[in-house]
């Protein structure tokens, strides 16, 4: 059996369209050998690397709401990190609000929401080599949490370009997808080793690359990044900030996806769900979601058993 790699990119709760296409792929007996997940779509990678099968992640999405996995500052201290803003931009006093959130959401609501679904205490306990990534606020470098094993195989072929990423273990992976979840100006950044961290999206919205690095002889990339389509509801700051970063991060994906491609050509299977008229945190259509990633990833099961067949052959 050829190694399959997914990877599963950020969407917020519109990543339940990685559910349905994790679905399909066991409906039609095909496995990943491994997994990476940035943002929301690390949500999914790592319960499923954990052990939850498609079934009960379907289950995990239908019962998710925002009041589970949001945990917000009190309005004051909200107010006093909008203050924050405005006094360092008008030149106001570096010593006042200094301890003024960087962020709306804190975000330990989350992890907690992960731990109580089932998720592993460490990258080691997984089924699978899993890769959860994040974004480096102070040096812009790309940070891959996976386990040792993982990690060290990824140092190895990183090593020409530690000044952009770096490879992490020993993290328990409720922390390492909180910081890939930590959408800047929503979530306030994580600390962690000394890094602060924020939404993985900003550098790599579908990790690919290190699958590929992995060994991966198959990708497979569930993308629900900016499809160009128009949105007539983003309407207030979260939606902005994520839509915004969601464009942004676009240009990158194409550009990874272009560059694999030439290697991998028709083993490399990008996955596109159409849920560009679904809001980035509305979980009344999180059915819909599921039910899209499944139907859009049955459209490429002919093709994926068609490059299975032939490497089993070799």
């Amino acid at each position: 059996m050829p190694r399959i790699g997914l990877a599963l990119s950020g969407g917020s709760m519109r990543a339940a369209a990685h559910v349905g296409a994790l679905k399909c792929l066991h409906d039609y007996r095909i496995r990943p050998w491994a997994v990476s997940g940035t943002s929301a779509g690390s949500v999914v990678a790592g319960l499923y690397a954990s052990g939850l099968g498609p079934e009960s992640l379907e289950d995990v999405a239908r019962s998710l709401t925002v009041g589970k996995v949001f945990d917000p500052y009190s309005p004051l201290a909200i107010l006093s990190g909008l203050a924050k803003v405005v006094n360092d931009a008008m030149g106001g006093p570096k010593f006042l609000l200094k301890q003024a959130p960087s962020g709306i959401i804190r975000g330990q609501r989350l992890e907690a929401f992960l731990r109580a679904q089932g998720i592993a205490n460490t990258f080691e306990q997984m089924h699978m080599p899993c890769i959860v990534t994040a974004a480096e606020l102070d040096t812009g470098r790309k940070v891959l949490f996976a386990d040792k094993d993982t990690a060290l195989r990824l140092s190895r072929r990183y090593r020409l370009r530690r000044n952009r990423t770096a490879v992490v273990s020993g993290v328990a992976p409720a922390e390492a997808i909180g910081a890939s979840c930590a959408i800047p100006g929503v979530f306030a950044p994580k600390r962690i080793n000394g890094m602060q961290l924020v939404d993985g999206g900003i550098k790599d919205n579908l990790p690919l690359e290190p699958l590929d690095l992995l060994g991966c002889e198959i990708l497979i990339g569930v993308d629900l990044g900016y499809s160009g389509e128009r949105r007539e509801d983003i309407d207030n700051i979260a939606e902005v900030v994520a839509q915004s970063i969601d464009i942004m991060a676009q240009q990158s994906v194409h550009l990874s996806v272009e560059m694999l491609k030439s290697r991998y050509r028709d083993k490399l299977v990008r996955v596109t769900p159409r849920i560009y008229d679904i809001g980035l945190f509305d979980t009344s259509r999180i059915e819909e979601c599921i039910s899209r990633g499944y139907h859009e990833m049955k459209k490429c099961i002919a093709q994926l058993h068609r490059i299975m067949r032939v490497r089993s052959a070799k």
